[in-house]
């Protein structure tokens, strides 16, 4: 005689930073952790509020709310704002430095993300991390593609030509505890490199005892003239407290299965399958007393 076993049912969860599966039974916030989707909160019983957002347009905690069906994930309702373009220099085989004027009621921490519409009435749109921001500017780091529906135009504007953003998105969640760590890593590949690089050089500004290591996960003739541009900048602002050095994806990710650095912030900026693999990594990370920050969405 056979036993007939019920399978647990499994929801889609989508969202514009990735889909996921949630079993039945299990809030979005525990699915996202188990899949590698970074969700920020402080805490998994719904008490500090960091994991709101909306789930088929409903306010909810993602910590608390456990799907029945197929649902859509979004963060915020989007506000789009008029502004123009300042600049667009080429700082790489296929990258270029855009700076966007900006008014002074909105913040723009460097890290976060903004969409970046070329038309207003298009639904076309593409987030970039900030890199710098101040004197109403902010500064972003753009790798054109062949066939890049934002990329292509944004990086063939003039000074003074209309663009509309959003408002900004995400963060790196830094520690709430007051702990002092001993070193900084930063793991980026791409034009991600830029904004690492920037929050890597606000630690060690802020943190004057500690040293730092910035890591390129990959590097060809597209991003070496970039990551030597960027290096150079944070280079000459913290020469003697900063290595910076290219390592293979799957070397790094050996080095943190083996030999975690300890008592370390660890920043993550890159692909979806690069923050998956950190995400992954994070319990071990934590064991070695080190903290994985990573983009919050």
């Amino acid at each position: 005689m056979f036993s007939l076993i019920k399978r647990a049912k499994r929801f889609k969860i989508d969202s514009s930073y990735g889909e996921f599966s949630c079993k039945e039974g299990e809030t979005v916030l525990a699915a996202a952790n188990r899949n590698g989707v970074y969700i920020p909160h402080q805490c998994t019983v719904g008490t500090c509020n960091s994991c709101s957002c909306k789930i088929n347009g409903l306010d909810v905690l993602a910590c608390r709310y456990k799907p029945q069906s197929d649902c859509q994930l979004k963060y915020q309702d989007e506000t789009l704002f008029k502004t123009e373009l300042i600049e667009s220099s080429h700082i790489g085989e296929s990258i270029y430095q855009v700076k966007i004027l900006l008014d002074d009621k909105h913040q723009y921490p460097i890290g976060s993300y903004i969409n970046v519409y070329v038309d207003r009435h298009s639904k076309s749109s593409r987030k970039y991390s900030v890199v710098e921001n101040g004197n109403s500017v902010v500064t972003i780091h753009v790798k054109r593609h062949k066939y890049g529906v934002i990329s292509n135009p944004l990086t063939s504007m003039n000074s003074g030509d209309v663009l509309y953003i959003s408002e900004a998105s995400g963060n790196y969640i830094l520690p709430s505890n007051n702990r002092s760590y001993e070193s900084c890593y930063g793991f980026a590949n791409g034009s991600a490199f830029g904004v690492t690089a920037s929050i890597v050089s606000d630690f060690l500004t802020e943190n004057t005892d500690s040293n730092a290591t910035l890591i390129a996960l990959s590097r060809n003739k597209e991003t070496n003239l970039y990551y030597e541009k960027v290096s150079k900048k944070i280079m000459d602002k913290h020469s003697n407290r900063i290595k910076i050095i290219t390592k293979d994806f799957e070397e790094v990710l050996n080095q943190i299965d083996n030999s975690c650095p300890s008592n370390s912030m660890i920043f993550v900026c890159g692909s979806n399958d690069i923050n998956k693999a950190f995400n992954l990594r994070k319990d071990n990370i934590e064991s070695n007393k080190s903290i994985l920050i990573q983009e919050s969405f």
